[in-house]
């Protein structure tokens, strides 16, 4: 009887002992797993939906920084008062981090599709009267223009070096010491400037300005130098979506009170090109509080296809931040009076878009024609480099297709559409009434232009 119970507790031990060292085994993966998880963990764990995440204030906005778009580290706590925040998307659709896409923003070389978006409170500079001036001095300041060059992408361009504190000029011995200086005036105020590195391999650009009292500074590959100011919108239509979303979720969770009449039926009347007209603020996308009366150079709003409905409570989730544009028409209209120093601005735009202007370099130079379809002209074009290189022919997702509307030899609009993406959308092109109009949309919708023009 003493032998089996011997052998019993001896048994019993034995597997007690194997039982904890299996324990110690799994709670030793279990660490390691979290230590140094694979991309796979980490995107099903952080970046499989864009509905978990914060709301932050920055500059006295509140925005909802959801974990797939959040670079910083999500190290944001819900109600933080920020002073900066650091997002990252890929162009052109601004997608966030997904499982799919998870080795875009991680294996790619150089900058790839990758947008990093950087904002800043205004107030980090408030002893300067202009923030967003004193930050272009201090950057003239190291970098000195010894270039003018032509005007390209409707930017001033100019030829920069690095000169040391001795006022020597660093740059002229090394061309990696060169940057190149893109800028945009309107009636001698400076709006946006754009530095790039000059000839390094895989060179980025650093894209900065100022919107709703926050400083902007966006870093991409300079192969997107081109499509600057869609960039520069996109990034504002994310963070006006953003702050829209951060508004529902306070609302949900009962901590603001919904103002029917003032986020839904109120508005302002507003001057545009010597026309006056009602801005419904359900209609309002530009995030940018015009005042009753107010002469603005451009407006900005977004409606759904077909009707042209504007936000309302039960329709407000199909204006959110989706990679894909499903209903959503954003609708730009911009005063003619911008382009003034030339005589036909529309078909300037077409030319520069095109790369024909005798001070344009490079563009979407058509290449293949197609023939007509829904009552359009259509071509595919690539985009070619300042050295007239092919760079579209290499790779598919720097072709778009082009659509012309031709009436007795004049152009009344143009349609550019991106080219083999998944969810492409198109830009739509025309004038009316001294207005520059600029309409985005799914290219799904591309059958219906006339429609959606009318």
């Amino acid at each position: 009887m003493k032998k089996f119970f011997k052998r019993f507790f001896k048994a019993v031990l034995i597997l007690l002992f194997i039982l904890f060292i299996i324990a110690v085994a799994k709670l030793g993966m279990l660490y390691l797993m979290h230590r140094f998880p694979s991309p796979k963990m980490i995107a099903d764990r952080v970046y499989t939906t864009n509905n978990k995440g914060v709301t932050v204030e920055l500059a006295g906005h509140n925005y909802f920084l959801p974990n797939n778009y959040d670079f910083g580290g999500v190290k944001e706590k819900e109600g933080d008062i920020v002073k900066g925040m650091l997002l990252q998307v890929l162009w052109p659709n601004m997608e966030p981090r997904t499982a799919e896409n998870m080795d875009e923003f991680r294996l790619v070389p150089g900058w790839g599709k990758r947008i990093t978006i950087l904002l800043k409170n205004k107030d980090r500079f408030k002893k300067y009267p202009d923030a967003f001036a004193r930050i272009y001095e201090m950057y003239i300041d190291t970098y000195v223009p010894v270039k003018e060059k032509p005007d390209i992408y409707g930017l001033k361009y100019k030829m920069l070096s690095r000169h040391s504190a001795k006022g020597e000029d660093i740059g002229d011995r090394s061309d990696t010491f060169r940057q190149e200086l893109y800028e945009e005036w309107d009636d001698g105020k400076l709006i946006t400037f754009i530095s790039c590195w000059h000839l390094v391999e895989a060179p980025g650009c650093k894209h900065k300005f100022e919107y709703n009292e926050i400083l902007y500074n966006l870093s991409y590959s300079r192969k997107f130098l081109p499509k600057w100011k869609e960039i520069q919108q996109a990034t504002v239509d994310l963070m006006n979506d953003l702050e829209e979303k951060a508004k529902m979720r306070r609302l949900a969770e009962g901590k603001e009170k919904l103002n029917i009449y003032k986020v839904y039926k109120g508005g302002v009347n507003v001057i545009l090109a010597g026309y006056e007209y009602f801005l419904p603020n359900n209609y309002n996308h530009s995030g940018e509080h015009e005042k009753d009366g107010d002469m603005v150079k451009r407006l900005v709003l977004q409606a759904l296809w077909p009707d042209m409905e504007p936000k309302t409570p039960k329709n407000i989730d199909e204006f959110g931040s989706f990679p894909e544009w499903r209903r959503r028409i954003t609708i730009l209209l911009e005063s003619k009076d911008r382009f003034k120093k030339y005589p036909d601005a529309f078909l300037r735009i077409y030319k520069s878009y095109i790369g024909t202007n005798k001070d344009y370099i490079g563009g979407n130079v058509p290449v293949k024609e197609k023939g007509n379809i829904y009552g359009l002209k259509y071509r595919i074009t690539s985009f070619h480099n300042k050295q007239s290189e092919d760079i579209g022919y290499a790779k598919n997702r720097f072709r778009q297709e082009l659509y012309e509307e031709w009436v007795d030899g004049r152009l009344e609009s143009f349609i550019s559409c991106e080219h083999l993406l998944e969810a492409p959308r198109c830009t739509h092109r025309f004038e009316y009434n001294n207005l520059i109009y600029k309409i985005l949309y799914s290219k799904k919708f591309l059958p219906e232009w006339k429609d959606i023009k009318q």
